[in-house]
């Protein structure tokens, strides 16, 4: 219907009313094989008159229905009231096939004719082309349906239905009608779509016919807004293996399993516009049927490594002033200091807690029934062990949520005071679908971490510290930027064993005041980040008054760079398809190796680029460094060309015929509706993951925040450089009046009066008031964000910089500076670029006040990081020496066997 609906919308509205065109139809059946048992029937809407003769029309359906022997049923309909006698005459006679001779001994299959004046349910008028075959076929047995979304709003459904006779007969003319259900399918099936023990195994269910119903390829039904397509599962999984050994048994309603090396598509962040990465895994593969349906269940387990059981250390009662914060602050009364953090209510100096699906025994009615008072009160009775009564959770989640809240004492240590004006929010979310966030918060129900892009980028790349692209936080905080990084379940374990990810959100101009301090030349040329796809982390036009820093590509801002790193063979394209939405999906990835890349004077004509980038070690990104200047090789093309860029944000459509340099775009994959098929050489790509839904605006009661403090007060107007304001959680630095004018006079002030740059623009997701817009008192609470935020110092001073040098570097500002200058003004030379590391110092011009203390060795009572991890944040060790699986997880191992049942052990 997908199809059908791509067709129709591409159909010009022009010419006559064309009754004889139904001859059309016929054509399609003619180039159609006919399957068995199958009636074929012909759908004939019009909404006027013929402009040909009713002769004419009804010869040429003769003719074409004598074809078939007259077998095929016409149903004809006349929309609205516009048809004369003459019209509604002639679709009678065309669904009655009432011809002037017909070859004697054939049975001529009679249709119906029906006037639609009412289209305000339009649906139940043409439903009568189900009733109208339903009627030559009975049966007593229970119809189930394919999922399907649901009109009123209920989500995708499938409607379970029966027939019912006055007698035991089954007669047709016995039946008095059909009694049905409609069932959410995260309902029926959560445990299939909620099953995960790592990124490596799962669960999927496909129908008799091969098409996957649920798959972790697929968009989970929760976050489904349409009629799904269900496409042949082979498709998901692409490897001959699975279409001989577990396939033809599947589709024939079988039990079975099979061992074999399986590819997985893994999500590298959000995989339209980042692609995937292919690995293969040793995988056992289980299925089974689901007794009177045709649908079939498969589970497959992963047997390339040994995995630590999740069985977490048992965690102590928690002490009445540590009792647990669940982040529904509406629904119960938190310990800890409340405040508004940009209009939500929020509490400073704690964590909120929020699981994932996955932590609940029936992910269904956490979704689908929502929270209240009593509920909240009896997950917070359990987790501080009032009672031992476990109605919800998962085994196991009691003593992940007792053990993270460690990282409170983390999260609020003097370590780092001075970021505290840049950190929007700081989190960490766990495997078993435990999530902890600072200041504690209401999330919308269907957040779930395991799919964000910051949580899998972590746990598919782990020991890298990843940063996302600017985004616009849902929350309020304006354009931030995420970093994570992954924590071993233990050290005994490989670094695939990922038990959780941290993560923090800054202010995307954050960045800009790190490279400005850290780098004197970023002050006459243009720095930027890159990530290893070619999209932006910053840019300098980032900066720009209105413009949108989302999903920006190399190419849009700098394409001769991306022309050359192309021709060089550094950045090459890859391609995934979404078979759901028939698209695919064009991206880019910078090839391993690539450390250190640079080009000069990179020119098609009078104007050229001299660049240099470089890797930051332990990251996902890259600091470029380029200057603009004039064309000195050749006059005419050096073999480097602009990259055509369809759209600046996101993805455009991708130019047709272009082997050059193009931005990643997206372009439609052929596909054949009626035997839902795609070409065969779309099966050379991988397999793009479903893609990430956005989060959904948390609604606020009008009075949660009357008369609170802020969570942080930036001081905003108090700031009077732009490179502080722009860095400062909850400031803007306003340039434009509300018409777009210039101002005479720049100032700093919140995101609810200027939001980036222009005075009046509010922030979508800022709800702005009294609280949210004055800036008198509200002072910062006594926490700071620790331990991940080092990553920043380390990332942009200790992974690019050596030596006495990187001691004198500040890592973030703590007071106001004058101005610095626009960092695009002035072209630099080709020497300006000095190799990394070793860049020039401006720490000659940076006050010693402003730099950033040395770490402090920390005691935590309840958590040691691993060695490893320990190291890559650059920070000691602490005392008390151990490792972090002595005690988030057993430091026991086992190795699964095939027939191990992980939904069983949990």
């Amino acid at each position: 219907m997908a199809g059908a609906g791509v067709f129709a919308d591409g159909c010009p509205n022009a010419g006559g009313t064309v009754y004889t065109s139904i001859t059309k139809a016929y054509s399609i059946f003619s180039a159609s094989p006919m399957l068995p048992g199958r009636d074929r029937v012909i759908l004939f809407l019009s909404d006027g008159d013929p402009s040909d003769s009713q002769q004419s029309i009804l010869f040429a359906q003769e003719v074409a229905a004598r074809e078939f022997n007259y077998s095929i049923t016409v149903l004809t309909y006349a929309m609205g009231t516009d048809l004369d006698a003459t019209g509604t005459g002639t679709m009678t006679m065309m669904a009655r096939q009432q011809y002037r001779s017909i070859q004697p001994g054939l049975t001529v299959a009679v249709g119906e004719f029906r006037q639609i004046s009412n289209f305000q349910n339009l649906r139940a008028s043409l439903s009568r082309f189900y009733s109208f075959f339903a009627l030559e076929d009975t049966t007593s047995a229970t119809v189930i349906t394919m999922p399907y979304y649901d009109a009123f709003g209920l989500g995708v459904i499938l409607t379970v239905a029966a027939p019912v006779y006055t007698t035991a007969t089954f007669v047709a003319s016995q039946l008095r009608g059909v009694v049905g259900v409609d069932i959410t399918v995260t309902d029926l099936f959560g445990d299939i779509s909620y099953f995960s023990d790592d990124e490596h195994q799962y669960a999927f269910m496909i129908n008799t016919r091969g098409q996957a119903i649920l798959h972790p390829l697929l968009n989970q039904p929760v976050d489904i807004s349409t009629d799904p397509l269900f496409q042949d599962i082979t498709l998901l999984e692409t490897n001959e293996e699975f279409r001989t050994l577990v396939y033809s048994s599947m589709r024939n309603g079988m039990e079975g399993s099979a061992v074999f090396n399986a590819t997985r598509f893994l999500v590298v962040g959000e995989s339209q516009y980042e692609g995937t990465r292919r690995t293969t895994v040793l995988s056992s593969y289980h299925w089974k049927p689901v007794p009177g349906t045709s649908f079939v269940v498969c589970v497959v387990l992963n047997l390339d490594s040994a995995l630590a059981v999740s069985r977490i250390t048992p965690r102590p009662r928690p002490a009445a002033n540590m009792a647990t914060v669940y982040h529904r602050l509406d629904l119960a009364t938190p310990r800890g200091e409340k405040c508004s953090q940009f209009g939500r209510l929020a509490v400073s100096d704690v964590s909120a807690v929020k699981f994932s699906p996955e932590a609940f025994l029936d992910p269904s009615h956490y979704l689908n029934v929502p929270e209240n008072k009593s509920a909240v009160g009896n997950y917070i009775s359990y987790l501080d062990g009032a009672t031992t009564t476990n109605p919800y959770f998962k085994s196991g989640v009691i003593n992940l949520v007792r053990l993270t809240a460690s990282v409170d004492s983390i999260w609020q240590s003097s370590t780092a005071a001075q970021f505290r004006q840049s950190i929007v929010w700081r989190y960490i979310g766990a495997i078993d679908g435990v999530f902890r966030i600072l200041p504690g918060t209401q999330l919308p129900t269907s957040y779930d971490h395991l799919s964000r892009g910051w949580f899998t980028r972590s746990v598919n790349d782990p020991g890298i510290t990843s940063f996302s692209t600017p985004y616009l936080d849902a929350f309020g905080a304006g354009y931030v930027v995420t970093l994570a990084n992954s924590i071993r379940q233990s050290a005994q374990l490989s670094k695939s064993a990922v038990g959780a990810v941290m993560g923090m959100d800054f202010t995307a101009g954050y960045l800009n005041d790190l490279l400005l301090t850290t780098y004197s030349q970023c002050k006459t040329i243009r720095c930027i980040l890159m990530d290893r796809s070619g999209y932006l982390v910053f840019h300098p036009v980032f900066l720009t008054s209105g413009f949108d820093p989302t999903w920006v590509h190399l190419g849009s801002q700098e394409p001769l760079v991306m022309s050359d790193l192309i021709n060089k063979g550094v950045l090459q394209a890859q391609s995934c398809v979404r078979y759901d939405i028939f698209r695919r999906f064009i991206t880019y990835k910078m090839m391993n190796g690539s450390t250190t890349v640079s080009g000069r004077n990179v020119c098609p004509r009078s104007s050229a680029v001299d660049y240099k980038f470089e890797v930051l070690a332990g990251t996902n990104i890259f600091v470029g460094f380029i200057s603009s200047t004039v064309c000195s090789k050749y006059k005419g093309s050096t073999g480097v060309s602009d990259c055509l860029c369809p759209k600046v944000n996101g993805l455009g459509e991708c130019y047709v015929g272009v082997r050059g340099c193009q931005c990643p775009c997206s372009e439609f994959v052929d596909y054949t509706p009626c035997n839902n098929t795609f070409p065969a050489s779309s099966r050379a790509y991988d397999v793009c993951p479903a893609e990430v839904v956005a989060l959904p605006v948390v609604p606020r009661k009008e009075d949660s925040v009357s008369g609170l403090e802020k969570c942080f007060n930036g001081k905003c107007s108090s700031i009077t450089s732009s490179q502080t304001c722009q860095a400062t959680s909850g400031c803007s630095w306003c340039t434009e009046d509300e018409k777009g004018t210039e101002l005479t006079r720049s100032y700093c002030t919140t995101d609810c009066q200027c939001f980036h740059g222009r005075r009046g623009r509010e922030n979508p997701n800022t709800i702005c008031d009294a609280t949210n817009t004055s800036e008198d008192g509200g002072g910062f609470p006594p926490y700071v964000i620790g331990i991940i935020v080092v990553v920043v110092i380390l990332v942009i001073f200790g992974g690019t910089r050596r030596g006495k040098q990187g001691n004198n570097r500040r890592a973030a500002p703590a007071r106001a500076r004058a101005p610095a200058p626009a960092p695009t003004r002035a072209p630099a030379r080709t020497s300006d670029l000095a190799p990394l590391p070793g860049a020039t110092s401006s720490s000659a011009n940076t006050p010693a006040t402003q730099a950033s203390a040395p770490p402090e060795t920390h005691h935590h009572e309840h958590l040691d990081l691993p060695p490893d991890y320990t190291m890559a944040l650059n920070l000691p060790k602490s005392s008390e020496g151990g490792d972090f699986g002595s005690v988030l997880y057993t430091n026991d191992t086992a190795v699964l066997p095939p027939t191990y049942n992980a939904a069983a052990d949990a």
